[in-house]
């Protein structure tokens, strides 16, 4: 049922409570005594932090945020990437989950190449990662140098027989 008759809520009777939609923009969430916020796609919100920031009262009185989001590689940094690094460390009290592509049951590598064969090398590494690791890492598909290459370089790396003008030379 949706109550009152309008698109963006739906009413729940049973439980006198509500869902309201909002869009992602700048005022949406604002003055509001909501118990939970669903960002969906939130790396794609232009004011995912001033959004953020507007619901944060109604969190700290108990509310919960979920914020879901395939990773864009051109946002490198962004607001959601932020907190979610800031939850794998400890540092905001959110609970970082990963659903890579592997978690499905299921799929396998014979899989994901069949369900990503028609995308580009650069849509499949932002829309289909493998790993956590591979969600958040440099887009290699677009990168100058192949990192094949450069992993096996780093991993040959060893340390400098001895250390001079403070690691100069």
């Amino acid at each position: 049922k949706r109550y009152p008759d309008q698109e963006d809520i739906i009413g729940l009777p049973a439980t006198h409570s509500k869902i309201i939609t909002l869009p992602s923009t700048y005022n949406a969430g604002r003055a509001t005594d909501i118990t939970m916020a669903i960002a969906d796609e939130w790396e794609t919100h232009k004011y995912a932090e001033d959004s953020f920031a507007a619901i944060r009262p109604a969190m700290m009185r108990g509310g919960i945020f979920i914020g879901a989001t395939t990773i864009l590689k051109s946002k490198t940094g962004s607001f959601p990437q932020q907190i979610y690094s800031d939850a794998k460390t400890g540092k905001n009290g959110f609970v970082p989950l990963c659903w890579p592509y592997f978690v499905v049951p299921g799929r396998n590598e014979e899989t994901y190449q069949r369900d990503t064969a028609a995308m580009s090398p650069m849509r499949r590494e932002q829309e289909c990662p493998r790993t956590e690791a591979e969600m958040f890492a440099p887009m290699t598909a677009a990168g100058f140098f192949d990192h094949g290459v450069l992993e096996k370089m780093l991993a040959e790396c060893r340390s400098p027989v001895s250390s001079r003008y403070g690691g100069l030379v």
